[in-house]
């Protein structure tokens, strides 16, 4: 099943929130720039956070994430 992806920019802030499909309670675990939202009850990836947006997508480099299980 095919989910919404919405996208904010606070360009004051620098800081781009991404949702995956309808607002829900989740658990937020950060990593360095990154806040990845997690489901509370199925685990999934619900939405993503990036802070200093704009200094990241200037680096051009690819970005990788591993999340604890």
């Amino acid at each position: 099943m095919k989910q919404k992806i919405s996208y904010d920019y606070d360009d004051e802030a620098d800081v781009l929130y991404i949702s995956i499909g309808k607002p829900k309670k989740s658990i937020t675990e950060e990593y360095r720039n990154f806040a990845i939202h997690f489901d509370q009850k199925t685990k999934k990836v619900v939405g993503l956070t990036i802070m200093s947006f704009s200094e990241i997508a200037r680096s051009k480099k690819p970005i990788t994430i591993t999340a604890k299980k």
